[in-house]
């Protein structure tokens, strides 16, 4: 039989409980790989490319230039930097805003990174399948 918890005891249990709320299961730069982005064909689809090379600086708006870049360690560093902040409650909110996603439509509940896909999935009208991919909806 065990004996009595000691306070101490139970103050170490909830700091490691709380030390790992909100770590996501999978990182942005896990998901969002050189071969997956090719994988999915997300960099193939010309509406979803022309929607991202609107964010690249001009005389670098091409296919190849976005292939090298979701490849290029800056990219990586910035998604884990993307991660790093979806973790901290406080940003989240402000992350969606960022991208253009009303907060409401998607709470923070659970792992951050799971949301903020979800949240990112909804706003472009895609349903998920019956894998957990995403598949887009015609509009």
């Amino acid at each position: 039989a065990a004996g009595p918890l000691s306070s101490e005891a139970l103050a170490a249990a909830m700091a490691s409980a709380m030390a790992t709320a909100g770590r996501p299961r999978v990182t942005l730069g896990e998901v969002a790989t050189g071969d997956a982005l090719d994988a999915s064909g997300v960099l193939g689809d010309d509406a979803c490319a022309a929607r991202l090379l609107e964010h690249l600086p001009e005389g670098q708006r091409t296919r190849a230039e976005l292939a090298t870049l979701v490849r290029a360690p800056q990219f990586k560093q910035a998604l884990a930097q993307l991660t790093s902040a979806l973790v901290t409650p406080d940003n989240y909110n402000s992350i969606l805003a960022n991208f253009g996603i009303d907060p409401t439509a998607a709470p923070l509940s659970g792992d951050p990174v799971q949301c903020f896909l979800n949240a990112i999935i909804a706003s472009v009208g895609a349903q998920p399948d019956g894998d957990g991919d995403a598949k887009m909806e015609d509009k």
